[in-house]
């Protein structure tokens, strides 16, 4: 069972945007960070001071922001959204179009330090590097890809869809054909941990389903109460953590991997079920947020936990720690955005 949490919640900054916050995401170097908001505007924020805005809004898409990351390069944002953009947005607000996709709705993103940017509309994914020249086009999938992302050597790109994941080689020959990973369902979004040793997907189904490279075994991860939208791996890769229940569901990875093993909750005297998980960079430690707007942490050596305290009573629609492991940010439903600061 977990311990007693801290009596008194550690407290950041609070301040409200006015809109549903997608994503955030921190540059160090830089200072600053930026908070993607559905209605299509970007805000950036000093890291230091995280209720000093520094321009007004930006209008990064005409309609619906749909996905924001860090660049490649780490010097800036990328951001797409339904007006088929696809975005660089840079620390001092400078807005340049990477590429526009016709009559497209981009729902996808992801980026590899490589220098690639991958994006998704309907059927199709779409490789640029980051001055925005496309790299590949593939299109054979069954259905709408509804998760991306690279390997870790950033030389495969995975697509999730109805039926399984698609893996195509970047720089492929024109016409491959991809390797199918196939098991029945709706796979929703999609991970690779850092080792490269496994692929996986949440589900329709309220499961996670994975592959073991590089024999692409597969195996199955159940007992969720409702669809875990966000998971992902300690830093050592030992643990991948997982929402969709009350608590945080850990399954062990390390050794043989999960298969056969039970999985580990965190916080389990945490009674709502949480929509956000997000490792910490170097530390033992993993972050979640709730369908009630709670943020709190867990040590996964002994389940110590330490509620962050909040003013929300929406859900937690993001949540990530800056790369340097010494902010962590958070953002709701209702527009209402965090700012948690912790010394080295």
């Amino acid at each position: 069972m977990a311990q007693a949490a801290e009596d008194k919640p550690y407290v950041g900054v609070e301040w409200q945007e006015k809109a549903f916050v997608v994503d955030m995401a921190a540059l160090e170097a830089f200072g600053c960070m930026a908070i993607a908001l559905a209605d299509g505007t970007v805000s950036l924020r000093l890291i230091s001071k995280p209720e000093t805005e520094l321009a007004p809004a930006i209008a990064a898409h005409k309609t619906g922001l749909t996905a924001l990351a860090i660049a490649p390069s780490g010097k800036a944002f990328i951001s797409i959204g339904e007006d088929g953009r696809i975005v660089r947005i840079a620390p001092d607000g400078a807005v340049q179009q990477l590429a526009h996709i016709e009559k497209a709705w981009i729902e996808q993103l992801a980026v590899h330090e490589s220098g690639l940017i991958a994006v998704s509309a309907k059927k199709t994914v779409y490789v640029f590097d980051e001055s925005g020249k496309a790299r590949g086009e593939f299109a054979s999938h069954p259905s709408t890809v509804q998760g991306l992302c690279f390997d870790p050597k950033g030389k495969r790109v995975a697509a999730s869809h109805y039926g399984g994941v698609s893996l195509w080689w970047v720089n492929g020959e024109a016409g491959q054909v991809p390797q199918r990973l196939n098991w029945k369902g709706s796979h929703l979004s999609l991970a690779w941990s850092m080792n490269g040793k496994y692929l996986l997907t949440a589900m329709q189904e309220n499961t996670l389903h994975g592959w073991r490279t590089p024999d692409f075994a597969d195996f199955q991860m159940s007992g969720y109460a409702i669809k875990p939208k966000s998971f992902n791996w300690s830093h050592d890769n030992r643990w991948l953590a997982s929402s969709g229940s009350p608590g945080i569901v850990c399954w062990d990875c390390g050794g043989k991997g999960p298969m056969g093993k039970p999985a580990t909750v965190l916080a389990q005297d945490c009674e709502d079920i949480s929509t956000r998980v997000a490792c910490h960079p170097s530390l033992d430690l993993v972050a979640a947020g709730t369908m009630a707007g709670a943020v709190y942490m867990a040590r996964f050596q002994d389940d110590r936990i330490v509620r962050l305290k909040t003013n929300t009573k929406s859900e937690i629609t993001s949540l990530r720690w800056s790369d340097n492991g010494q902010t962590l940010l958070g953002g709701a439903e209702d527009g209402s955005a965090y700012a948690w600061a912790f010394s080295e």
